[in-house]
């Protein structure tokens, strides 16, 4: 069988990359060989260990499009494994590699943490019908939250005065996209809790009409 670095060229730093027993962060922008790398690393790690299979090893992407890009680069790679093999031992290693590959754990995070639980569906404490929340579905489910509140909370001089103010379709999207923004929005309430009325008076000027009031 073939090095893996005589069909592709490596850099150092690539190279280095490959060694095994020790945790490696790459940091590096787009283009330069981030995919290749940590295919040459995985290949290599099966091809270090033959009592493992993709089962065991666990690669997590940001991405579904990188996960399924990672998955087709390393296919490729042990398609070149097998064409090189001078045994049927090697030959038979990297055939039960190509042929589990689908059952690799080469996911997102939550992809990955979706088939850990659907894989131990009785341990796990989740409905067995459970599905992950997309983006969409996330936005959607927060604006039916916030209009629920409204609803709940009608007579409520704040709600109403707010109401009246932006309106409801309106309020609802600006409570939503403080909930989209969680942490600047608390920052943001917790240091003007306390703030006197002029000071927000103030910085509604400043904001809003674009108005230096210390200059008025």
């Amino acid at each position: 069988m073939t090095d893996a670095s005589e069909e592709i060229q490596l850099t150092e730093e690539q190279e280095d990359a490959l060694v095994q027993g020790r945790n490696v962060a790459i940091t590096a922008g787009a283009g330069t060989g981030k995919t290749t790398t940590l295919t040459e690393r995985y290949v290599t790690i099966l091809a270090d260990n033959p009592s493992l299979t993709p089962e065991n090893i666990v690669t997590i992407t940001f991405t579904r499009k990188a996960a399924a890009e990672l998955t087709e680069r390393v296919r490729e790679e042990v398609y070149d494994r097998l064409e090189a093999v001078d045994s049927p031992e090697a030959y038979h290693r990297w055939r039960n590699v190509l042929d589990d590959l689908e059952d690799g754990y080469v996911h997102t995070i939550h992809a990955f943490c979706t088939r850990l639980l659907r894989e131990r569906a009785v341990e796990a404490p989740v409905p067995l019908g459970f599905d992950v929340l997309d983006e969409d579905g996330a936005a959607t489910l927060q604006r039916e939250v916030v209009t629920e509140f409204l609803e709940r909370n009608q007579d409520d001089d704040d709600v109403a005065l707010l109401g009246q103010l932006w309106g409801r379709d309106q309020l609802v999207d600006v409570l939503a996209g403080l909930l989209d923004e969680r942490p600047q929005s608390e920052a943001v309430l917790e240091e003007w809790r306390e703030a006197e009325v002029d000071d927000y008076v103030d910085i509604c000027w400043e904001v809003v009409c674009g108005v230096n009031t210390g200059n008025v």
